[in-house]
């Protein structure tokens, strides 16, 4: 059965293609800032503040909006309904995040490191009761951030594995579109993965006789994370080589 061609839509949007570049331009500041400042928090002797932590979110979320915008228009250019959806939900996904990260989960962890600081713990000769004592203080705080993490990852997994599957429908209109596609489906397809891993090994944690099997899933989950994120900075990059070849 011969394979129905997507046709180019006109949709009459003057300098699309130079907004397009724009959006693949953005995308690279994204990951450079992005780098930089992983780079200047983990420099021994450097000290970042909160305050410029705060702002560089703010700036590389909003460079990720823009790069996203870019598939959106794309979407729009070549009447790819799927692709525009999908674009348009993440990027509703990034500003909930970049919100939650300014108001709540700051204060979450400000919360926990409060708690542990306060905490005085002398680990040479910490007992085992003292042990599950810490854990009963500590847990209703980590909580709430192992729950946020692991829905984060499952929305993320999904919503990416769906971007993917609009990336490969103009492999016959865009070069590098359908490897971008695949790769963001293996991508969203390692971090679903994960996740079940995590879910399994949190419900193990609380059996004793199951403690090192849980231990074990969580090492493999994390093991697909990293390769996850291989994957998908391969596609980062292609993603970018595709709104850039198509000024």
């Amino acid at each position: 059965m011969k394979k129905k061609r997507v046709k180019k839509k006109n949709i009459g949007i003057s300098g699309v293609d130079k907004i397009l570049r724009i959006t693949g331009v953005c995308g690279i500041l994204s990951a450079l800032f992005f780098i930089l400042i992983k780079i200047l928090v983990y420099m021994p002797n450097m000290i970042v503040s909160s305050g410029v932590l705060m702002i560089s979110k703010i700036i590389i979320n909003i460079l990720l909006i823009i790069f996203l915008y870019g598939f959106f228009i794309l979407g729009r250019k070549y009447d790819n309904k799927l692709l525009r959806s999908i674009s348009l939900i993440f990027i509703i996904v990034v500003l909930v995040v970049l919100l939650m990260n300014l108001f709540l989960i700051e204060d979450m962890n400000a919360g926990l490191n409060s708690k542990i600081g306060n905490m005085s713990i002398n680990y040479e000769g910490v007992t085992e009761a003292q042990v599950e004592d810490i854990f009963v203080e500590i847990f209703p705080l980590i909580t709430p951030l192992l729950l946020l993490g692991l829905s984060g990852i499952f929305i993320y997994s999904i919503l990416i594995m769906i971007f993917g599957f609009g990336l490969k429908r103009l492999e016959d209109l865009i070069k590098f579109s359908k490897a971008a596609g695949i790769l963001k489906i293996v991508t969203g397809g390692l971090l679903l993965f994960s996740f079940i891993l995590f879910i399994v090994s949190f419900s193990l944690i609380f059996s004793p006789s199951y403690i090192n099997f849980a231990g074990i899933l969580s090492l493999v989950g994390l093991g697909a994370i990293a390769l996850g994120m291989i994957t998908g900075l391969v596609a980062f990059v292609l993603e970018i080589m595709i709104l850039l070849n198509e000024f």
